[in-house]
């Protein structure tokens, strides 16, 4: 699989892993050897990375709408019985998100550019 697939197919199937382990019952949940609070934050911080990288031209919107997504997710934690939505849980996924984004971003600058369909043939 090239570049321009496969790094947009890992930041939207990350994203989807995150909302599931956002919104499953706790008890699905996986357990880590951080605080909860630093699991936050490096899960949004890796899919902010990917999608910096994913959509490179893009990352003034993905500052503006993963940690925004961030609030949504934790919003929608509302939505089940054994979760219970927190601000501050939110405020750590958004600043690991845009800091992800940030560190996707410098990590583009040493990258070498995705080939085109014509040097790929």
């Amino acid at each position: 699989m090239k570049h321009r697939t496969t790094v947009p197919l890992l930041a939207w199937g990350l994203l989807a892993a995150i909302v599931f382990v956002t919104l499953c019952p706790i008890g699905l949940r996986p357990a880590t050897e951080i605080s909860v609070n630093a699991d936050r934050a490096l899960a949004f911080a890796l899919l902010g990375a990917v999608f910096a990288l994913a959509y490179p031209g893009r990352w003034l919107w993905l500052l503006a709408l993963l940690p925004l997504a961030a609030f949504g997710i934790e919003a929608l934690q509302f939505l089940s019985a054994t979760r219970h939505p927190h601000f501050e849980d939110a405020a750590f996924k958004a600043l690991g998100a845009a800091l992800g984004i940030l560190a996707g971003r410098l990590a583009a600058a040493f990258l070498p550019p995705a080939p085109t369909g014509a040097e790929t043939r």
